[in-house]
Order: structure tokens, then C-alpha cells, then sequence
């Protein structure tokens, strides 16, 4: 067979084959939720942060997680209209990995969330596991009384910002205290990797 038919017949069929098949998976992982289990329908007592008369919004994320810039962003964007006394908390994975790579010297919030929030380090995981985190990004809305409003993600898909079912539930249970959303999809890294 020569050089060019050999080319168009196999090689170049080949070639279209493996391209699709990375783009499929590529979008596939960005479309595919992370794991999740139910959050206490409480806020505990225990927790390092507490109900003040005021909803508390609990952020959790992996500082190596480049996902967590669209779920900030989207956060923010969330936040922007609400005028009312919120307690936003970041609760950022901690560990030796995260240590020895310089992860949490590189996670700067700020650049995304521009509203008053403290940052809490999760160490070891602990506080993820306390509420049932296992996906960077989820959230947890617990309104003034301690009872949990929200608990999801609000992208739309990993790394990506846009309208999602997510953001508009967090909106209806912020704005409105309303819970009809439930639990909605999270989009992001494991935090447990």
C-alpha cells in the first residue's frame, strides 16, 4: 500500500476517531456530577461557626481544585443583591499534601468573592465530613433558626459558569428562605483525593 493511501484509509480515520473520543470524555468529566451525601438538617453546635441570628452560607473547597474559581464566581454574582446580614464561611480542605504543594499559600478567594467571609481550614477533612462534603464547591445555606435551606452546587458543570439549577435554588432559599430546591448537583474535584 502506498505512503498516501495509507494515510487517508487509516491513519487519517484513526486520527478523527481519537480526537472524538477525547472530546467525549473531556466533556463527559466536566458533566459529571461529584459525590455527595446529605448534610445534618441542623446546623450542629460543634461546629467552629455558629447561627448568630443570621443565615450562615458554608463554602467548602480544595484549595488545588480549579473549579472553585467558577463556583466562587458564581457565589459572588448570588450575593451580589443580597443586602441583608449573611455569615459567609470558606471552609478550605487542609492537609500535608496540600501543605507540602503550597496549595493553600496559592488559594486566594478574594480575587472571586468580593463580600465580607471568613475562611475556616477544614484539617484533614473533618468539617467535610461533619457535613457530608465530598465534592469542591458544595455549599450549605442554614437559615436564621439553624435549619438547612440549601445544600448543592451552583455551576452549571466543572469550571464553568452559567445559569444552573443550583444557583437558582440557593437564590429562592436565600432570598425567599424557601426549600423547595433540595439538594442539588455538584460540580468539582473530590476533596478527598
Amino acid at each position: 500500500m502506498n505512503r498516501n493511501l495509507f494515510i487517508t484509509r487509516v491513519f487519517l480515520p484513526v486520527a478523527v476517531l481519537a480526537t472524538a473520543l477525547c472530546w467525549w470524555s473531556i466533556f463527559r468529566f466536566g458533566a459529571t456530577p461529584g459525590g455527595q451525601l446529605n448534610a445534618p438538617g441542623h446546623l450542629p453546635a460543634a461546629a467552629p461557626f455558629h447561627a448568630t441570628g443570621a443565615p450562615v452560607l458554608l463554602v467548602f473547597v480544595h484549595p488545588g481544585c480549579t473549579c472553585t474559581h467558577a463556583t466562587l464566581e458564581e457565589l459572588d454574582d448570588t450575593l451580589n443583591g443580597y443586602t441583608k446580614t449573611l455569615q459567609v464561611v470558606l471552609v478550605v480542605y487542609h492537609s500535608a499534601a496540600t501543605e507540602r504543594a503550597g496549595l493553600t499559600l496559592e488559594f486566594t478567594p478574594r480575587s472571586w468573592l468580593h463580600r465580607d467571609f471568613r475562611v475556616v481550614s477544614d484539617d484533614k477533612g473533618m468539617l467535610s465530613k461533619q457535613f457530608g462534603v465530598q465534592t469542591s464547591g458544595e455549599i450549605v445555606l442554614y437559615g436564621r433558626n439553624g435549619q438547612m435551606l440549601f445544600q448543592g452546587g451552583v455551576t452549571p458543570e466543572r469550571a464553568h459558569v452559567g445559569a444552573s439549577k443550583g444557583r437558582d435554588a440557593l437564590e429562592r432559599a436565600l432570598f425567599r428562605e424557601d426549600r423547595q430546591g433540595g439538594m442539588t448537583q455538584v460540580f468539582g474535584c473530590p476533596i478527598f483525593q
